[in-house]
């Protein structure tokens, strides 16, 4: 593994152990919106040398954390879920109460695999920023999606 993607890897790492806030519910849905999300962004030179398996591994083991951190609220169930924002250039992720069944986007969801996900995220033209030029483009092809790409799992 190269060593700019190895020390990549292991920054990513520190995020799987990051504790999560869980609520009693919808009261606290905007509590955890805010204090559960986390990003990643990635450079087109490290991006270039990630596969998607890469960052299956890491989202694997980043679940098994989050079930584990779920543990002493058996009666508790989350989703956890993930998309990739463009504008951003950031894969976001996210956990909050399974009683709001679907993760809070103003648009219609698609529901797509995980590594669909990812696949956007390492193929994105914008990882490294919107060129000022491109910017009204990619706001125009946003405005027409009817949907956004997302991945969810519901964990104990």
């Amino acid at each position: 593994m190269n060593l700019v993607k190895a020390e990549y890897f292991r920054d990513l790492d520190k995020l799987i152990t990051e504790p999560i806030f869980v609520g009693n519910g919808i009261i606290d849905f905007e509590r955890e919106r805010r204090e559960n999300m986390l990003t990643i962004s990635i450079s087109f030179e490290i991006a270039k040398e990630c596969k998607v398996s890469d960052f299956l591994v890491f989202f694997k083991k980043l679940v098994e954390n989050r079930k584990k951190q779920l543990e002493p609220n058996f009666n508790r169930r989350m989703i956890f879920y993930v998309w990739f924002d463009e504008q951003a250039a950031q894969l976001r992720f996210n956990c909050i109460s399974a009683e709001h069944k679907i993760p809070p986007f103003n648009v219609e969801i698609k529901l797509v695999a995980l590594d669909e996900i990812i696949t956007d995220f390492l193929n994105s033209k914008y990882l490294e920023g919107i060129p000022l030029e491109g910017c009204s483009l990619l706001n125009h092809e946003l405005e027409e999606q009817k949907n956004d790409r997302c991945y969810f799992e519901n964990i104990l």
